[in-house]
């Protein structure tokens, strides 16, 4: 029998999505409602593997931005981030300009699946590279 996953088996973005839902204080339908998207949905993000288009996660930024903590900017990059950066690559300050290239590409609407599959494969080039450096990864 399988079972079922456990919040830490999902991706970085759907327990940032189910984190800063829950914190506001809404359902999966408020957030829905608000963004436009159906439950279904909302609830398939809250349980994927897998990052939503760039333009699904702005409207989600958009939604449950309150601007009581940070600016948006930094709002929608910490979502971007999440969907995009893979965890471990996440703490290596080595990616900080991966990070701002995918925030100037979602803001000019040009992320794209190309784009996003362009992005994680520098992303793991610069961590095997790391890797390799540190010895942790032989040739």
């Amino acid at each position: 029998m399988a079972r079922a996953k456990s919040s830490r088996d999902h991706s970085p973005f759907a327990r940032l999505l189910r984190e800063t839902r829950e914190a506001r204080g809404w359902t999966m339908e408020a957030l829905a409602e608000e963004c436009a998207l159906s439950h279904a949905r909302i609830s398939q993000l809250e349980g994927s593997d897998d990052p939503p288009p760039p333009k699904t996660i702005r409207r989600i930024a958009t939604a449950l931005f309150t601007g009581q903590a940070e600016d948006y900017q930094a709002f929608e990059m910490r979502f971007i981030r999440a969907a995009f950066v893979p965890e471990e690559a996440s703490r290596e300050t080595i990616y900080e300009p991966i990070v701002e290239d995918l925030q100037v590409a979602s803001q000019k609407g040009m992320l794209d699946k190309e784009a996003v599959r362009q992005i994680r494969l520098q992303i793991k080039l610069q961590m095997d590279e790391s890797l390799r450096r540190r010895g942790v990864l032989e040739d």
